[in-house]
């Protein structure tokens, strides 16, 4: 447990992103075709609500290296394609 009781907002993104990249890589590593499809539906909604997809987007390439991003998928159609992988 570290000392320091106060963050800057460059260490706390650096810390939430490191977060989210080690839990992307397990939903990647359990389930690889719906992780890509979440994570490729976030850059698109980053992109749409006008919050532009630069972490989004390098979460999903640090996650899934040289791999394009995946056609969005509306929720009912994520829910129906991968009901039958849930473990």
């Amino acid at each position: 447990m570290s000392d320091k009781e106060e963050l800057t907002i460059e260490e706390a993104f650096g810390q939430v992103r490191t977060i989210m990249l080690a839990l992307a890589q397990l939903a990647a590593n359990e389930q690889e075709s719906s992780a890509m499809a979440l994570l490729g539906n976030a850059v698109f909604a980053c992109r749409q609500q006008g919050f532009g997809d630069t972490i989004a987007l390098d979460l999903y390439q640090r996650t899934f290296p040289g791999k394009p991003l995946p056609r969005p998928i509306s929720r009912d159609d994520f829910v129906v394609k991968f009901a039958d992988s849930k473990t």
